[in-house]
């Protein structure tokens, strides 16, 4: 475990985790983007509708996708 700003945390390998508990390159650039413009923040910095025009797709479909991936990494984190 290593100690980062105080927080800890550990290196995992890709191998760990594959098939259907991997997260897709949609689901990567979604998460990546929301939390690049502080979508998780409060106040948000960048609404579920900004995410979606900026990807170029429905808004369900960012929020279907958005939480398909949050999903997996939050499983991720407390599985281990």
């Amino acid at each position: 475990m290593k100690v980062l700003a105080g927080t800890d945390y550990e290196f995992l390998s890709k191998e760990r985790f594959s098939g259907e508990d991997m997260i897709t390159y949609k689901e990567y650039r979604i998460l990546k983007l929301a939390f690049e413009r502080r979508f998780f923040d409060c106040p948000k910095g960048i609404k579920l509708e900004e995410i979606a025009e900026t990807l170029n797709i429905s808004k369900s479909t960012a929020s279907e996708t958005l939480r398909r991936g949050l999903k997996k990494v939050l499983k991720m984190f407390f599985e281990l």
